[in-house]
């Protein structure tokens, strides 16, 4: 029985769990999450619009931090706030 392969594990992963419940569970690891990651880890084009559904109907506190990207342009950062 061959192995699977990150990229296979991560397409069983991601067929299971919608956007709003990956980028919980990145947060929750990760502490931070930006919009290229999103889009990157999870083909996520709406990141606000989920930070906005994890805010408003799971309520948890993620705050706004505007960083640079890779190009220096500004960028949202989401940080989820740990008790």
């Amino acid at each position: 029985m061959r192995k699977e392969t990150r990229e296979e594990a991560a397409r069983r992963i991601e067929a299971r769990l919608t956007h709003i419940k990956l980028i919980r569970l990145w947060l929750e690891k990760h502490g931070s999450i930006t919009p290229s990651e999103a889009y990157l880890m999870f083909g996520c084009y709406r990141l606000s619009a989920r930070i906005f559904d994890l805010r408003h109907k799971y309520h948890l506190d993620i705050r706004t931090e505007i960083v640079p990207d890779a190009t220096g342009e500004p960028c949202a950062k989401y940080v989820l706030v740990q008790d």
